[in-house]
């Protein structure tokens, strides 16, 4: 490799550094838990990201409106990732509801 190939290469790591990171697909974790206010079991869907603040529910069964108005305890409750998942959905950028997706 000439001194010019590795100049330009070392040019393009940091310009991929410093480029602003593309969206990425996210994943959506449904599952039946024990609400922590009524006790209910209910299907939730809970958006995971990368770490326990970013998590969130999109879809309650007990809640139609989306994202449900409580406030969200279940998203910490360790019944909703010890047991089975009933669906790992993967949505792609850009799709923000998980309404018709399995």
């Amino acid at each position: 490799m000439s001194a010019a190939g590795g100049w330009m290469e070392a040019v393009r790591r940091l310009g991929a550094r410093l480029r602003p990171h593309h969206r990425h697909p996210r994943l959506v974790r449904r599952t039946h838990i024990h609400c922590p206010h009524s006790g209910a079991l209910v299907e939730v869907e809970i958006e995971l990201g990368s770490g326990r603040p970013e998590r969130r529910i999109l879809r309650c069964s007990a809640h139609p409106e989306r994202p449900p108005p409580c406030d969200q305890a279940c998203r910490f409750a360790p019944e909703a990732f010890v047991g089975p998942a009933d669906a790992l959905i993967i949505l792609p950028e850009g799709c923000e509801d998980t309404e018709g997706q399995d």
